[in-house]
């Protein structure tokens, strides 16, 4: 399970900070950076641009770094310009700086266009592929359930596998060990049980973290926060003490 606004949040630091990074020959992932540039941005952002700008910066950003938004100039320029008004309109000095960092991403944002061979924003194929590494990283040969999803595809579970099975990461500090993954499949909550139980369980993350994080306080989130602490990961959006 993943929370889709840090997904989102993270992957413009993958894909344009950590991009202009490493061509400088720094490496964001040393010492988690990148990582904590994402928290950062995703707990921090909505507060210093309010709501209706924060989503407009997402909304933007997804629109230019979608399949769909391949080659599109007016979709590339839009998210630009956004990142212009966001860092002008900010109002907290830690969102400023990354938003500031944003501004100078053009030559990344054209090259990212450009490169038909560059990784694109697919939340679901990037959880897929991170749920596959985290368990075989603990338990060794997996087999991973995905629930049916036209993102999804024959082809795309595919080349997961691959990814998995053969490893990835563009830096040294990045790179992702191959994972003994026996099958990936899709199913659906009618068929599997499991696929029930997990959407339960993200539903339980999704409003614990929004009470933890001060978005959307409830009961329900303070009483399910203790149960749901063990089931993060680490590189996760959770509120820090």
């Amino acid at each position: 399970m993943f929370e889709k606004e840090y997904a989102a949040v993270a992957k413009v630091i993958d894909l344009l900070l950590e991009e202009q990074a490493y061509t400088a020959g720094i490496d964001l992932r040393v010492d988690q950076r990148a990582q904590e540039l994402a928290k950062t941005l995703r707990r921090h952002g909505r507060r210093a641009l309010g709501d209706e700008e924060f989503d407009r910066l997402m909304a933007a950003f997804v629109a230019f770094a979608s399949v769909r938004g391949r080659g599109n100039e007016q979709a590339r320029e839009n998210f630009l310009a956004r990142v212009e008004d966001a860092w002008a309109s900010s109002t907290r000095r830690n969102a400023t700086d990354i938003l500031m960092m944003l501004r100078a991403t053009r030559p990344q944002a054209e090259t990212l266009h450009d490169d038909t061979g560059h990784p694109m924003l697919e939340l679901l194929v990037s959880s897929v592929a991170q749920a596959a590494r985290r368990w075989g990283g603990q338990l060794g040969p997996v087999s991973v359930l995905a629930d049916e999803q036209t993102a999804l595809t024959d082809d795309g579970l595919e080349n997961i596998t691959k990814v998995v099975r053969n490893g990835w990461g563009a830096t040294p500090s990045s790179r992702q060990r191959p994972v003994d993954l026996r099958a990936l499949v899709r199913g659906t909550s009618m068929n599997h049980p499991s696929i029930q139980l997990a959407d339960l369980l993200a539903g339980a993350v999704r409003v614990s973290y929004e009470h933890q994080a001060g978005t959307k306080l409830s009961e329900a989130g303070e009483d399910l926060w203790p149960a749901v602490v063990p089931l993060l990961d680490g590189a996760s959006a959770a509120p820090g003490p």
